[in-house]
């Protein structure tokens, strides 16, 4: 590990924290969820039937007095072992700090680390939409989407004159698919959020070691266009009292962190993973197969669960289609993009603006505006792009 660069230790971190946000999902919002389900469940067939709208909201205001109050203990729960985390976060990043800049940095006490954390807003992008608020804030909202989908779910069953049975189905196929993904997305966005606020929290405090900050994408398919532009910002590293930098996490599920700079450096030094696609006819016919088969398993009404929106790397299995390899750390998110295949660029970017970058050679940060929200088709139109 010696001879380790900044990328390869964090890389190796970042993998590390996935599978502790994984752990949570297992121990905490999974079985949540399936209490929850059940305690609806029993709550209606108990009632046999509903037969007007008072039983109606009777039935789903018992089960909200049953499932919400355990939503907001399990989020506490959550809470509590992000706040650790956090913790230990701020002393791990200075250890690697050490390790790989040989300077030694101040670890803020772990009472500061969680106020920072906690008055921290987090704003996330969705298509146009744009959310912002503090952690508790977040955590309000998905208790009242689980409670309110509930409700939604069992009126509009009721609405159909649907039997009990078709309505528990409801409720098990929102449950296994939409409220899983809301709950596991929060969960991981959440690990971002108390992870990347305790190196912002210790940054803080090292100012006159540390120059600036790296804003660190992945490169594959799946990363978003708001964190390839701000990865090819030209202002990337940021200084680290810009307030034009951006927050992260960028949005759900992100991957992006910051990386901390000093003595100038505009990267950090070494190599870092990417996951590109392989050239050539056959690579391209067996990716198209599987996103095939994915959009089928998307569209079928009988299957339960989440199905990945894309097709993802899954190691060496897939060393037909992709190419995972190391490329230098001072390549850029617009240069690596471009040394990909079409098919590769259409499945990061969509066939449109796969169009715009490869025939138009339209610059990867063009497609998104000062803020790093995605810009519509219509609106590159309208800029002249």
């Amino acid at each position: 590990m010696a001879n380790d660069s900044y990328f390869d230790l964090d890389n190796r971190h970042s993998v590390y924290l996935q599978r502790l946000a994984t752990s949570l999902i297992n121990n905490y919002t999974t079985p949540n969820l399936q209490a929850a389900y059940k305690a609806a469940r029993l709550i209606l067939l108990d009632a046999e039937s509903i037969t007007s709208n008072t039983q109606l909201n009777k039935i789903t205001a018992a089960i909200a007095r049953e499932i919400k109050p355990q939503t907001e203990l399990m989020w506490d729960e959550v809470t509590g072992e992000l706040q650790d985390t956090a913790a230990y976060e701020a002393a791990f990043q200075a250890k690697m700090f050490a390790d790989v800049a040989g300077v030694n940095l101040l670890v803020p006490v772990d009472k500061k680390i969680r106020s920072y954390i906690d008055s921290s807003l987090m704003t996330l992008t969705s298509g146009n939409r744009v959310n912002s608020g503090v952690w508790a804030g977040y955590l309000k909202q998905n208790t009242s989407s689980l409670v309110n989908t509930y409700k939604n779910q069992i009126a509009a069953g009721y609405s159909n004159q649907e039997t009990m049975g078709q309505i528990t189905k409801r409720l098990r196929n929102v449950t296994n698919g939409l409220l899983k993904n809301e709950a596991e997305a929060l969960t991981r966005t959440g690990m971002s959020h108390y992870t990347i606020n305790a190196r912002e929290a210790m940054m803080r405090d090292n100012q006159d070691v540390i120059t600036g900050r790296f804003y660190n994408s992945t490169f594959d398919n799946r990363t978003t266009l708001t964190c390839r532009g701000h990865a090819d910002n030209p202002k990337n590293p940021w200084a680290i009292d810009d307030p034009t930098a951006p927050s992260i996490p960028q949005h759900f599920n992100c991957r992006s962190n910051w990386l901390f700079m000093v003595n100038g450096q505009q990267h950090p030094d070494g190599t870092k993973a990417s996951v590109g696609g392989k050239k050539g006819k056959e690579a391209e016919e067996k990716y198209d197969k599987r996103e095939n088969a994915l959009n089928k398993r998307r569209d079928n009404p009988n299957i339960e669960g989440k199905t990945s929106s894309q097709v993802k790397y899954r190691g060496r299995r897939d060393s037909d289609v992709f190419d995972a390899k190391q490329v230098s750390g001072s390549l850029t998110a617009d240069s690596w993009l471009r040394q990909q295949p079409r098919w590769m660029i259409e499945s990061s970017l969509g066939k449109k603006r796969a169009a715009l970058f490869i025939d138009e050679k339209i610059n990867i940060t063009k497609f998104t505006d000062m803020t790093g929200r995605k810009l519509t088709l219509q609106e590159l139109k309208d800029s002249g792009i």
